[in-house]
């Protein structure tokens, strides 16, 4: 599951995934 705009929530739970 990439990061998107449309899931800023995956983004929180994801550590860092930069």
């Amino acid at each position: 599951m990439p990061i998107t705009a449309d899931q800023p929530i995956t983004r929180i739970l994801t550590p860092a995934h930069v």
